[in-house]
């Protein structure tokens, strides 16, 4: 350990001025506030003392940026940055947005509370936590709570380890706001990740020559829909998931693209295993459920998919196999 950081302290200074080396930097508890972009460096290990009473409270404003879509920091204001580092991580912490604002509006009201700038408030897109060419670097044992916009944004990164984390709330849920996102990134791993009450989680490239490729979801849940856009989206496996959409989410749990937005379906070895897809509708009509055959393996379309059509199709037999993933 080569420091321990008190609420008041200067956080970045110690961060700045740590060994070449690097180490664990520990937060006591208590609220360790950011008015700027708090940037990691390489070998620099953030941890609380535990995830519940150490935070990192992020306080900065700004406005959606004109390339909304852009996912890149260089477009948005971002709260914890990883920018072309490697072997850095946080751990035992949560990562707040301005506690002192009123919590967002619960989407289970409907379909309204997908908007940006609730309740005229237009200066909340920020993104809490963002990964871009990072590399070795991992998020694990944290909260994302009630974040500006996005809480996670990984971008044109590789080896990447993100384990027992809870995503919950964010402030902007209109088109381009309050994504999970992963973008032309490999060997990205999401082990036990709970979202719930944000917009949508994203796997996308543009690019078939940038592909999103060797990522791993297991042993989570998402109480949102999953969307895997570009052709260059290929060979990931999530496998021991359930995307549970709430009946009074009105999209399907599962997109291989998405038609009316333009965004082309993903390519091949898009694979689901042991599990469960569900989507509830209003009451009287009849939920769904799909990929929850345990003796099969499961492809996501490379096709848009008609309303109410699963968006999955048998790949292969399971052949008792008890996992697909390889590797730790």
């Amino acid at each position: 350990m080569i420091a321990t950081v008190r609420t008041g302290d200067d956080l970045q200074s110690v961060i700045d001025h740590a060994p070449d080396a690097g180490g664990i930097i520990l937060l006591q508890e208590g609220d360790h506030v950011l008015t700027q972009t708090l940037r990691l460096r390489s070998g620099i290990v953030l941890r609380g003392k535990d995830r519940v009473s150490s935070r990192l409270v992020i306080l900065q404003r700004a406005p959606k940026p004109a390339r909304a879509y852009a996912e890149v920091p260089d477009d948005w204001t971002v709260g914890v940055l990883f920018q072309k580092i490697a072997h850095a991580g946080l751990e035992h912490l949560t990562v707040i947005y301005d506690p002192s604002l009123p919590v967002p509006v619960a989407p289970a009201l409907g379909p309204a509370t997908y908007v940006d700038d609730a309740g005229g408030r237009d200066n909340l897109h920020v993104i809490s936590v963002a990964f871009a060419g990072a590399q070795d670097c991992w998020l694990t044992q944290c909260f994302i709570t009630n974040a500006g916009s996005h809480p996670l944004m990984i971008s044109d990164s590789r080896h990447l380890t993100v384990r027992n984390l809870g995503i919950n709330g964010t402030h902007n849920r209109g088109p381009g706001s309050g994504q999970v996102g992963l973008f032309r990134s490999e060997h990205v791993l999401f082990d036990q990740v709970t979202l719930r009450d944000i917009n949508n989680c994203v796997i996308h490239t543009d690019l078939i020559a940038q592909p999103c490729r060797y990522n791993v979801i297991t042993d989570s849940r998402f109480e949102v829909d999953l969307r895997l856009h570009g052709a260059g989206t290929r060979d990931n496996l999530i496998e021991r998931t359930a995307i549970a959409v709430p009946p009074w989410l009105e999209r399907t749990p599962l997109s291989p693209g998405n038609a009316k937005a333009h965004e082309p379906p993903p390519g091949a070895g898009n694979l689901l295993f042991l599990c469960t897809v569900t989507r509830d509708f209003a009451s009287g009509q009849r939920a769904f459920s799909m990929a929850d055959n345990p003796n099969l393996i499961y492809q996501v379309l490379q096709r848009h998919a008609r309303e109410r059509e699963p968006s999955v199709e048998i790949f292969a037999p399971a052949q008792a196999l008890g996992s697909l993933r390889l590797g730790p």
